[in-house]
């Protein structure tokens, strides 16, 4: 594949046609603060600027560290400047002194570092759905790009998945209703793999997004 540095919003825009959005439909989009989802945010909102559509962009603050509420504040800050309309949402956790905690230790407190990931995951898909639902969005794009899909397959594959278990991740696909009515009728949206952009070709959009 030839590289591009950084993928186009032209580019993108022809990717964008193959999702079919109604005019003036709000989107959202799962932003963490990594460059993958930021340039996914920066293409889309370049598009939506053409296309008439409404972009709502959902930070998550999973409150695990003692510095995520400021990140999660500095990248509100950066869409705010691009103009882009973001929303910060909290997991709210008991108090749990985290140092305490140890992976595959049966003498550790409950929950374990690894099951605290697996409910933070969990709390994060409720809130983006409850964000979804509030805004009336049907579509939840993330930066999922073709270093992760390769990630997946070698993750499964080191799991010793079966045929079905080495399924790739697909570019639509239904969200993940996990005890949440409210993810009923939400698709989630990969639009970099459409053409299989590697990380690379999104790097380039960096120092656009930090106005540098």
């Amino acid at each position: 594949m030839t590289s591009r540095l950084p993928i186009s919003v032209k580019e993108f825009s022809g990717f964008m046609s193959k999702v079919n959005l109604k005019y003036k439909e709000r989107i959202g989009v799962a932003v963490s603060g990594g460059v993958d989802s930021m340039a996914l945010c920066y293409l889309l909102n370049q598009y939506c600027k053409k296309s008439g559509n409404q972009i709502t962009a959902f930070i998550i603050d999973h409150q695990l560290r003692e510095e995520s509420t400021k990140e999660a504040f500095q990248v509100s800050n950066i869409l705010s400047t691009l103009e882009i309309n973001n929303q910060i949402m909290k997991i709210q956790w008991k108090r749990v002194d985290l140092s305490d905690l140890t992976i595959n230790n049966s003498n550790s407190p409950f929950p374990t570092q690894s099951q605290y990931e697996t409910f933070a995951r969990i709390e994060r898909y409720k809130l983006l759905a409850k964000g979804c639902n509030e805004y009336k969005i049907s579509s939840l794009f993330v930066g999922h790009h073709l270093n992760d899909q390769l990630e997946t397959l070698l993750m499964r594959l080191s799991r010793g998945s079966g045929i079905n278990g080495l399924a790739s991740m697909s570019i639509i696909s239904k969200f993940p209703v996990i005890r949440n009515i409210e993810a009923i009728g939400l698709q989630t949206v990969r639009p970099l793999l459409f053409q299989n952009i590697f990380l690379p070709e999104i790097l380039g959009y960096f120092p656009t997004i930090l106005g540098i």
